[in-house]
């Protein structure tokens, strides 16, 4: 009883630091997500100007759709305002568990881990946005009108573009591995089209579902695996 006691007294001061951090972000996730229902007229609007696709009709499928849309908006604001949230206060959280080498290594990996991600998530929405002008064009070439929902299209260039920024993750991850030793830079050179088949399947599972978007947002991820292996080669 004593022992469990003990067991209670030492985590409890974790479990509530944890509870304080997670009503903090809950809160500023509810904030920013209200700010994009508020103004989902304006950022969908952007997102429209952004995909460059003039001469195409975009439309409004049911008398309640807006109201999704307006809901997706604030999604998607909340959890882009929250991101840098959620990193700071997991670096504050982990702080303490680390050495200064181990919390250094982690810092410098943030950064890094944002800007591919943005990078990611850029790269996903110009597929898109290739994918969405060509088809668009050749709709033209062959008399026909060309029709888009408005949430299909902002859930598939969204969710596509997020899953490439998570993509981009994957060079930390097998940079980390050669690193550390915990796999060698033969093992993973040697596995190249297991990786190169990984890619295609990832790219796949990604909407939308054609050729040509298959080939777009695989290449990325192939060359991404070529650098690591040209920086890590040192490493064998």
């Amino acid at each position: 009883m004593n022992e469990n006691l003990n067991k209670i007294n030492v985590y409890f001061p974790f479990l509530i630091e944890i509870r304080k951090r997670i009503i903090t972000i809950f809160l500023v996730f509810s904030v920013a997500a209200i700010v994009g229902v508020v103004f989902y007229e304006k950022i969908v609007t952007l997102f429209i100007s952004l995909l460059d696709l003039k001469g195409a009709t975009i439309i409004f499928t049911s008398p309640f759709e807006y109201m999704n849309l307006s809901i997706n908006c604030g999604v998607v604001v909340g959890v882009i305002i929250t991101l840098p949230l959620i990193i700071y206060q997991l670096i504050i959280f982990f702080e303490p568990a680390m050495t200064k080498k181990e919390f250094k290594t982690f810092k410098n990996v943030i950064p890094l881990s944002l800007i591919l991600f943005a990078a990611g998530f850029t790269v996903g929405f110009m597929m898109m946005k290739y994918v969405g002008i060509l088809s668009y064009q050749t709709s033209l070439k062959l008399g026909i009108s060309s029709y888009l929902n408005i949430s299909n299209l902002l859930s598939t260039v969204l969710v596509t573009s997020s899953l490439m920024g998570i993509a981009f993750q994957f060079p930390i991850i097998l940079i980390f591995l050669i690193r550390f030793k915990i796999v060698s830079y033969k093992f993973i050179a040697g596995k190249r089209i297991f990786a190169y088949i990984l890619a295609i399947v990832f790219a796949a599972l990604m909407p939308p579902t054609d050729i040509l978007s298959l080939v777009l947002l695989t290449m990325p991820l192939v060359i991404l695996y070529e650098v690591v292996l040209l920086f890590t080669k040192n490493y064998q």
